[in-house]
């Protein structure tokens, strides 16, 4: 997040790509790469605003694991994800991790509904933190969000909940409700990242 710039319409991924405008900016932290930079990460191919929308989405699901089981618990799930997303051994079927929507899931229950919480976390389960990504950067919900849809959902969330939304007390770190919600998740021969 730290390397991102803004690009008016005209430098998009698939102009810049056209034009051989090559990306020449490292990429960031390993943690919030999305898995599409698992087979691309050693090509000149240019790096999709989608891609800083993973990463968003994988920093905005550590803000709300501070916000609902406090400051040490941020630093639990990082030890249990080193990344968001895994694979399945020698294949390229890319899923988010186990452990991540196991997670997800525990927080879902945690905050409740009609909260701007859950809204906050709905959205990035669904648009945010999506393997598939668009090759158009269009907007589909078959795909992961692009900048422009996202920032709207979020403004529609914001103009939703008055600034009288209730901050939600720390509870304890899920650690055996994730472990038993995992299972639902699991896939037989499964990677990590990298």
């Amino acid at each position: 997040m730290g390397l991102s710039t803004f690009h008016d319409s005209a430098a998009n991924t698939r102009q810049r790509q056209i034009d051989g405008m090559l990306t020449e900016t490292p990429s960031g932290t390993f943690r919030y790469e999305p898995p599409e930079m698992d087979k691309d990460r050693r090509s000149q191919k240019a790096r999709s605003r989608q891609y800083d929308i993973w990463s968003l989405g994988c920093v905005m699901v550590e803000l709300l694991v501070w916000l609902l089981y406090g400051y040490e618990a941020v630093q639990r799930f990082r030890d249990a994800t080193p990344e968001f997303w895994e694979r399945t051994t020698g294949t390229t079927d890319y899923y988010v991790s186990s452990y991540v929507n196991a997670f997800l899931d525990i927080m879902a229950e945690d905050i409740g509904k009609k909260n701007i919480y859950w809204s906050l976390l709905s959205l990035l389960r669904t648009r945010a933190l999506v393997v598939a990504v668009s090759d158009e950067y269009k907007s589909s919900l078959s795909h992961r969000e692009i900048a422009v849809g996202l920032h709207a959902k979020m403004v529609e969330i914001q103009n939703s909940f008055d600034d009288s939304y209730k901050k939600l007390p720390e509870l304890e770190y899920p650690d055996d409700r994730v472990i038993r919600s995992k299972n639902k998740y699991f896939r037989p021969d499964r990677e990590g990242g990298k």
